[in-house]
């Protein structure tokens, strides 16, 4: 975020319809990822501080609340929820960005990315399946479940299932259930912490699979600085990797800031791209009395622009193919692969450099 807004001062900033030059102001709010505080920091962005929009936030344990609480049906004066656009930047639980017609979304479609991985391990031979999964985390169970239903709609056996807590720190259990149902793949929708902790118990009791695959929230640096040899392998489905100029680009921008660009803070570039977009191509007037106006224009546009540049390529709004408001986004993707320190691409597009479609999908 920090890079972004940088660059985009230093190149002149935002060229507003009128002239004028406007720049980004910032405030930061921290609900970790707990409702509770993502609620009253949402209502303070609102109706206190009177912020044009909220980046934000990344949890779909948080973000779902928040979107309850958003207007539901735009015009509607009887209906007293928000009027304030929150566009979440990973949160992937399925289904959310339907909640409200003020709600966004920049994560990839997980449950289409998940379904291609199902029809590959088919094609190459995988026949069972085994999962583990964090049970007390929205977007972990969630996903779970979209990549069970995957894997049976293929054919593919589920011979085991295990469970733990976001802030379980012992999987002992789980890896011996795991070891004796001898799956073909091992299928981890679980977050850096407990995954990192799985693999840990895993290699010591010298699990064997196929093919290991881990959770989008996981294709991360957190991951590999915990447990790169134990991750070693481990492919995820993800919405960046530094594989075209652009990505790079920014990735080396963010570096020697002593940053790093990973699926979460790329996204961030991404609606900030699409929202500067926003309020260069609508009348907004950034006063005080014109808030309320400012919010719903750049609302509009975000979901009636069809279309924005992305950091692999075009992100597609899937508002425009639905009769109710939809928030989501489909976008490119690839397979990154745990090399160590650093991930490598296990498979990628023809358009991003890849020889063809992923073997199995067609």
């Amino acid at each position: 975020y920090d890079a972004f807004v940088e660059e985009l001062h230093a190149t002149g900033g935002i060229k507003l319809k009128d002239g004028r030059i406007g720049k980004i102001s910032t405030r930061f709010y921290d609900s970790g990822c707990r409702a509770e505080d993502a609620l009253a920091v949402v209502r303070k962005m609102a109706g206190v501080d009177k912020v044009l929009l909220a980046v934000g936030p990344s949890c779909s344990s948080a973000l779902e609340p928040v979107f309850g609480i958003l207007q539901k049906k735009l015009d509607d004066p009887t209906d007293t929820g928000l009027q304030f656009m929150v566009f979440s930047d990973t949160s992937a639980k399925p289904g959310l960005g339907k909640i409200s017609p003020w709600g966004f979304r920049a994560s990839p479609d997980e449950s289409s990315m998940y379904l291609d991985v199902m029809k590959h391990l088919k094609a190459i031979g995988v026949k069972t399946v085994a999962f583990g999964f964090e049970d007390n985390f929205a977007h972990s169970t969630a996903t779970y479940k979209v990549m069970r239903k995957h894997a049976l709609d293929m054919n593919l056996d589920v011979v085991e299932e295990q469970g733990w807590h976001y802030d379980d720190i012992s999987f002992s259990t789980q890896a011996r259930r795991i070891k004796s149902a001898k799956a073909d793949a091992l299928m981890i929708s679980a977050h850096p912490f407990t995954t990192c902790g799985f693999l840990r118990e895993a290699k010591r009791q010298r699990i064997k699979q196929q093919i290991l695959i881990g959770l989008t929230s996981t294709s991360s640096i957190e991951t590999l600085q915990a447990c790169p040899r134990e991750a070693k392998t481990l492919i995820i489905p993800t919405g960046f990797a530094p594989v075209n100029d652009e990505a790079k680009r920014i990735t080396k921008l963010v570096g020697d800031k002593g940053g790093f660009v990973d699926i979460h803070s790329a996204a961030v570039w991404e609606i900030m791209t699409v929202v500067v977009e926003a309020l260069e191509n609508t009348d907004v007037q950034l006063t005080p009395e014109t808030i309320a106006d400012d919010r719903r224009k750049i609302r509009d546009y975000v979901a009636n622009v069809g279309s924005w540049k992305g950091l692999l390529g075009r992100i597609i709004s899937k508002n425009q193919e639905s009769v109710e408001h939809d928030g989501d986004v489909s976008k490119p993707w690839l397979l990154a692969e745990a090399q160590g320190s650093s991930w490598g691409i296990y498979w990628r597009p023809k358009a991003l450099g890849g020889t063809g479609p992923l073997e199995g999908v067609q």
